[in-house]
């Protein structure tokens, strides 16, 4: 199976211009250092590994065949201003770990 670079970007930045995340807090959330690799992936300029597949699916609550093109539905989709309350959450409890 081939993997579709592009359509993995597009369906990552949807999502996370649905849930209103930033490119930094994508990048926090799933272990980038920059936002400008977030931008990259999600234009399809950079290559991205089923472990990184697997983060952005945890952190935009989709499951990976979703991301992957195989499935046409993200899952459970419902209630999207209580998963941004939990993706501030989770940013907030990294924090106050450091």
């Amino acid at each position: 199976m081939k993997i579709d670079i592009e359509g993995i970007g597009k369906r990552i930045k949807n999502r996370r211009k649905e849930l209103g995340i930033s490119l930094d807090k994508m990048a926090e959330l799933t272990g980038y250092k920059s936002r400008n690799s977030i931008h990259k992936i999600e234009i399809g300029k950079d290559y991205i590994t089923l472990p990184k597949i697997e983060k952005f699916a945890d952190a935009l609550y989709l499951d990976i065949s979703y991301l992957l093109g195989i499935d046409n539905k993200s899952k459970n989709d419902n209630n999207i201003l209580e998963k941004k309350e939990n993706i501030n959450y989770r940013s907030e409890e990294r924090f106050s770990r450091n």
